[in-house]
C-alpha cells in the first residue's frame, strides 16, 4: 500500500530545533516567517490565516498541545496558549472542528503516486479525503499511472477529517475501503466523539462490502502528556470493556476528565452494556481499595473456572 502524505500543514522550523510554550503565552503563528523561536513559528501552509478567526482553536503536535486564536492580522495568527509543552520543528497543526481549505491532493502526491505505480502498489491511499471528489480524482491518477505497469490499483481513503464524517457513504461508494485514521480525526471532532465514529465506519464498510482497516499509535505514559490520546480511548472502548485502566499519581486532571466523558460515552451505549454482561463483567472505578477487592473477586473466578476444566497454569 502505498500511502500518500497529503496536505500536512505544519509549523516551521525553529532557533535550536525545538521550544517551549508556556501556558498563558503569547504565541503568534506568521506565514512570512522563515526561522520561529518561543514567541513565534513560521507556517508551511501559508493560506492558514485566511481559514482560522478568532475564536478557534488550533491543535499541534498531535492534540499536545493547544492555543486559542486571539487575533488575525495579515499573514499573522495571534494565539494564547492554553495547554503548552515543547514544540519542535514541523509539527502538524489542526483546527477543531475541521474547516481547513487545503486540498487532499498536492502536487507531491501526483508524483507519489507515478512513483506507487513504478513500485507495483496494489493499493493507494488517500489522505485527508473530504468527498467522493477526492476518490475519484485519485483513482484516475492512480489508474493512468499504472496502466503502463499494467497495475490497476485499489482506492482507500482515509477518513481523517471533520468534513468527511457526513460525506462517508458517498466516499464509501467512490472509494475501495476506507482506513480509520484516529489520530488526526481526534483532533479534528474530539476524542470521545471517535469510538462511536469507528464503530460506525467499520459497520457501513462491511455493509457496503468494502475494506475496512483501523490506523492506531502507542499510548503514552498518563503521568507525561497533558492530554488523552485517541489510543486510549478508541483502543479501550473497542475492547467492549473499560477494564483496569488505573491513572497513577500526577496525571493531569484534563487526562481523567477525558478518559472519565469517554468511559461515561461507552457504558451509555446497550451494545457495551450488553458484551460487559455477556462477559460477566461489571464496571468498577474508584479508590484503590475497591479496585484492589474487585481484583481479588475476579481472581477466584478465574482460579475456579481453570480449576474446572482442568487447565494446566505454568
Amino acid at each position: 500500500m502505498a500511502d500518500l502524505q497529503g496536505p500536512k500543514i505544519r509549523v516551521g522550523r525553529f532557533e535550536g530545533g525545538r521550544v517551549e510554550l508556556k501556558p498563558g503565552a503569547r504565541f503568534v503563528l506568521d506565514a512570512s516567517c522563515d526561522l520561529g523561536n518561543a514567541e513565534r513559528a513560521g507556517l508551511d501552509y501559508k493560506d492558514l490565516p485566511k481559514d482560522v478567526r478568532p475564536g478557534d482553536v488550533l491543535l499541534l503536535n498531535d492534540g499536545m498541545l493547544v492555543l486559542d486564536v486571539e487575533q488575525v492580522a495579515g499573514a499573522e495568527i495571534v494565539t494564547k496558549v492554553r495547554i503548552g509543552g515543547e514544540l519542535s520543528n514541523n509539527k502538524g497543526i489542526n483546527r477543531q472542528g475541521g474547516g481547513l481549505s487545503a486540498p487532499a491532493l498536492t502536487a507531491k502526491d501526483v508524483r507519489d503516486i507515478e512513483t506507487a505505480m513504478e513500485c507495483g502498489a496494489d493499493y493507494v491511499a488517500v489522505s485527508f479525503v473530504r468527498s467522493r471528489t477526492d476518490v475519484e480524482m485519485a483513482r484516475r491518477l492512480a489508474t493512468i499511472a499504472g496502466e503502463k505497469h499494467g497495475i490497476r490499483p485499489l482506492i482507500i481513503a482515509k477518513i481523517e477529517r471533520a468534513e468527511a464524517i457526513p460525506a462517508l457513504k458517498e466516499i464509501l461508494d467512490a472509494a475501495d475501503g476506507i482506513m480509520v485514521a484516529r489520530g488526526d480525526l481526534a483532533v479534528e471532532v474530539g476524542n470521545a466523539a471517535v469510538p462511536a465514529l469507528q464503530k460506525r465506519m467499520i459497520r457501513m464498510a462491511r455493509e457496503a462490502n468494502k475494506l475496512a482497516i483501523t490506523a492506531t499509535q502507542r499510548h503514552p505514559d498518563f503521568p507525561t502528556v497533558p492530554t488523552m490520546t485517541e489510543a486510549g480511548i478508541a483502543g479501550f472502548d473497542n475492547v467492549g470493556a473499560w477494564f483496569g485502566i488505573v491513572a497513577p499519581a500526577g496525571t493531569p486532571a484534563a487526562v481523567v476528565a477525558r478518559l472519565n466523558s469517554a468511559i461515561d460515552r461507552s457504558l451509555a451505549k446497550p451494545e457495551v452494556r450488553d458484551r460487559l454482561v455477556g462477559l460477566s463483567m461489571v464496571p468498577v472505578g474508584g479508590p484503590p481499595a475497591a479496585f484492589k477487592a474487585f481484583l481479588e473477586q475476579d481472581q477466584v473466578r478465574w482460579s475456579a473456572l481453570i480449576k474446572a476444566a482442568d487447565i494446566k497454569v505454568e
